[in-house]
């Protein structure tokens, strides 16, 4: 390894760039494959971030683990604390943005066929790649050439940019 290399390395490191695919400090990636060993190549397609540890532990597995009115629901959707709890029913205005809430007082994806807006790369519905809560479709893909105009394949499945190399969060 020559001395630049090895120098830009010690700098990546210096400057917290643990998760980096190459030694000049680049960390756009395709795969996890692109990556560092402790680092996995994340997506605008990924749901959440990666987690290095499991979330706290289910605090009940139904509503007769409740007190009337609270009900089993999903907390902290899509973080690396995500678990059911007992939870307040829900109204018109308590749920994230990307959620409605349901006749049966809890907090669920909007899906797209009832307005939720995909993002511009994904379709509602359909079939050929993988779905999300709301509905939405990404598609596949082995190359870039399986991608429309403007995206590119990442982790297998059409996205607007290339991956970066990202440790998991703690």
């Amino acid at each position: 390894m020559s001395k630049l290399a090895t120098t830009l390395i010690l700098l990546g490191v210096a400057l917290g760039c643990l998760a980096c695919a190459d030694a000049d400090g680049g960390n756009d990636c395709r795969s996890d494959a692109d990556c560092a060993s402790s680092a996995s190549c994340a997506s605008a397609n990924d749901d959440g971030p990666r987690c290095g540890m499991g979330p706290p532990a289910d605090e009940c597995s139904g509503d007769a683990d409740c007190d009337a009115p609270a009900r089993c629901g999903v907390v902290d959707r899509n973080s690396c604390q995500e678990h059911v709890a007992c939870v307040a029913p829900c109204d018109g205005s308590s749920c994230p943005a990307d959620e409605s809430c349901g006749a049966d007082g809890r907090c669920a994806p909007t899906p797209c066929t009832g307005g939720f807006t995909c993002a511009a790369w994904r379709s509602c519905g359909g079939e050929g790649g993988a779905v999300d809560v709301h509905g939405c479709v990404t598609p596949s893909c082995a190359t870039d050439f399986d991608c429309d105009d403007g995206t590119v394949c990442v982790n297998q499945l059409c996205a607007p940019d290339a991956g970066t190399c990202e440790l998991p969060v703690p």
